[in-house]
């Protein structure tokens, strides 16, 4: 197979913890999703991973295991996906791992988990992961990362338009013909969402968004919640569940008590409305999603009715099923790597210049 025509796997787990996304990407003049795998996490390596996620002390000892296991998890899942698909290990010329963040404050650390070592060794493929650092180390915020790949993909030569990630975070990425590539994070998405509803049901999320659609906006703690300076901040910016943890809810409940279906309703309009003012911010005529939360169609559609004028699709109209887009995008990042290109884009995330992403490991 000719070298541009090789394949790349992207490895990918988020702020919700669902577990390791892997797929099997074409990088060429037409991308997609050859294969894909998904891989959740065992319950007793989740809870691990929370526990540490939260700011509880771990030994070194357990920081060390902790980063194994997780390598170890992610290199299963890429076994995996290869046993899957029929394709000659020398026709994927790397893979390309997140790990799993524990912690990432915005210029000064970023932590992700997954020790590299067991996937180059396990799957005898070049890995490269550590994507974030290295822009850190030139004065940006280490995120987000993937709008440089949403540019290559979906970039239009007469049309303003969003892509819109709804993880555990949601971020834009925001595509104006004959302007830099500009993103950033706008807030919480599934993470809060997500939080509530497993202290109520003890269940992985709200399938649909059901439960809050049972439920009743309360608008006082949501004006409240809206004022919330992150949301005025000017970019760029970054954000995770370090700042919008269960803690800043309690803030506002403590203001104006609510629980339940209607919390959830709340947390719910929380997410569509600071999404849907920066996108109108942006005059976009079309919004492409990707992410857990499009299948909550409760929140989609508390966006669709926040931006009656903005076509509101998921990237699936555009070939490429919503949940594999980020795994994709650090499939493509580490293609860039190892082509020693650029994989961020300063005007994102602030960077001094721009530089190739990652650390290599070669099998």
């Amino acid at each position: 197979m000719p070298a541009q025509d090789q394949l790349y796997i992207g490895l990918m787990s988020g702020t919700s913890m669902d577990g390791v996304d892997a797929v099997l990407a074409r990088l060429d003049k037409e991308p997609g999703v050859v294969g894909h795998y998904s891989l959740p996490y065992p319950k007793d390596l989740l809870t691990s991973l929370r526990r540490a996620a939260s700011g509880n002390a771990l030994s070194a000892c357990d920081w060390l295991q902790l980063d194994q296991n997780v390598g170890e998890h992610f290199a299963l899942a890429a076994s995996r996906l290869i046993a899957k698909q029929d394709v000659e290990l020398n026709n994927i010329a790397a893979i390309g791992s997140h790990g799993q963040t524990i912690w990432h404050e915005p210029h000064s650390s970023s932590m992700q988990i997954g020790n590299a070592n067991p996937i180059a060794a396990q799957t005898g493929i070049t890995t490269v992961a550590d994507f974030r650092r290295m822009d850190m180390a030139y004065g940006g915020q280490g995120a987000p990362l993937v709008p440089a790949f949403h540019g290559a993909l979906f970039s239009a030569p007469s049309e303003r338009r969003v892509i819109l990630n709804l993880g555990g975070i949601a971020n834009i990425t925001v595509l104006n013909p004959g302007d830099s590539i500009s993103g950033y994070d706008t807030g919480p998405a599934n993470c809060l969402l997500d939080t509530h509803y497993r202290h109520c049901f003890d269940k992985a999320y709200d399938e649909n968004g059901d439960w809050a659609a049972s439920g009743s906006v309360q608008q006082t703690l949501l004006e409240n919640m809206l004022s919330e300076p992150y949301f005025e901040q000017a970019a760029p910016k970054s954000t995770g569940p370090e700042h919008f943890s269960w803690g800043w809810v309690t803030h506002y409940l403590n203001q104006q008590p609510c629980e339940g279906a209607d919390l959830q309703a709340t947390l719910t309009a929380l997410t569509a409305e600071t999404v849907a003012k920066e996108i109108k911010k942006q005059q976009a005529e079309r919004a492409i999603v990707c992410g857990g939360g499009v299948y909550n169609r409760q929140l989609m559609q508390g966006i669709q009715d926040a931006l009656p004028n903005t076509v509101v699709e998921t990237t699936a109209a555009h070939g490429i099923d919503p949940q594999h887009i980020e795994a994709m995008a650090f499939a493509w990042l580490a293609k860039q790597r190892l082509a020693q290109e650029p994989g961020n884009l300063p005007s994102v995330t602030g960077a001094r210049q721009h530089c190739p992403l990652g650390a290599v490991y070669q099998p």
